[in-house]
């Protein structure tokens, strides 16, 4: 009888973004390289795939703050001390002793009071207060005012920028739009689907067409979940069964629970007090101290086999 290989299971949901895609980029090529043909699935399917591969990797490297970002806290700041100057210039004419210039400040600071401490609104709103503050400023007599006091540069100057602030901002928000494409966590979902079906079509059809196409592709596959795991692992610490722990040492200390003993694993300890078989004493309550050579943590009391010098293995001290 045949050995059938099925493909290993794979709980994609616990990979970060980062994994997730470099996974699914690897699994692409995968597919790429045996075609939809030999593994009974649309070329559509893979091609969507493929296009949901690259909005991933577009999501998860994108910046999240916008080119205009910068641009938008330069002109911010040249806007806030525009007004601020503004203002305090007419405050300051208000107790001008030339009467023209008294007058043409107190008139101005009168109509203009409205927008006194605009620098301080949100950036829209900002913008927009200074446009209409330049709408009451083109009118007379405010006109007038503004020339009597020499401001008209800085008028001129607050014009400008209010336009090089609108257009920043609406050019971010173009920006914005254009690179919103949903939450990471939907597209994975529907990748996952799209994975499924894939690797469910292939393993039923190397069981019951097979080929070396799909024998190199369930293999492959299971090689990719393989190296996947093993690099989440390493990623949270996590080790497995029969992997070489040769790296580390453990160090045991246990306590009965009458307290009135302490044992340690380089100790002559009596196997007729605890609790034995062939291969080891079974140390009821104890605290681990494992190292390895840059970290050492202590874990909670565990139920742990002590194994005698005999049947230590090499990774054992």
């Amino acid at each position: 009888m045949t050995a059938i290989t099925t493909i290993k299971p794979f709980g994609s949901e616990k990979l970060n973004n980062n994994e997730y895609g470099y996974f699914s980029t690897q699994f692409l090529a995968l597919m790429t390289s045996a075609t939809a043909t030999a593994l009974h699935v649309p070329q559509s399917l893979v091609d969507a795939y493929a296009a949901n591969v690259d909005k991933l990797t577009d999501m998860v490297s994108q910046s999240r703050i916008a080119d205009e970002t910068a641009l938008i806290a330069d002109v911010d700041k040249r806007a806030d001390d525009l007004i601020v100057y503004f203002f305090d210039a007419l405050r300051s004419e208000k107790k001008s002793p030339i009467a023209s210039k008294r007058d043409a400040a107190t008139g101005l600071y009168n109509a203009l009071k409205p927008y006194v401490g605009c620098q301080r609104l949100p950036q829209r709103q900002q913008v927009q207060s200074m446009r209409g503050m330049l709408t009451d400023l083109a009118k007379e007599p405010l006109v007038a005012h503004v020339a009597t006091l020499g401001l008209a540069d800085v008028v001129e100057e607050i014009g400008r920028v209010a336009d090089e602030y609108g257009a920043l901002l609406e050019q971010r928000s173009e920006s914005q739009a254009a690179n919103d494409m949903g939450p990471v966590k939907n597209l994975r979902v529907e990748m996952d689907g799209q994975y499924d079906y894939i690797t469910t079509m292939a393993f039923a059809f190397s069981v019951a067409e097979p080929s070396d196409a799909l024998t190199t592709f369930v293999a492959s596959t299971n090689r990719l979940i393989d190296d996947t795991n093993k690099a989440y692992n390493l990623r949270t610490g996590q080790t497995s069964d029969g992997e070489d722990n040769s790296h580390m040492y453990f160090g045991i200390h246990f306590v009965w629970s009458h307290g009135k003993r302490h044992y340690s694993s380089d100790e002559n300890s009596s196997p007729s007090m605890l609790i034995t078989s062939s291969i080891g004493i079974f140390v009821p309550s104890c605290m681990v101290i494992r190292r390895s050579k840059s970290s050492t943590f202590l874990s909670a009391p565990v139920a742990i086999i002590y194994l005698p010098p005999a049947f230590r293995s090499s990774g054992w001290k």
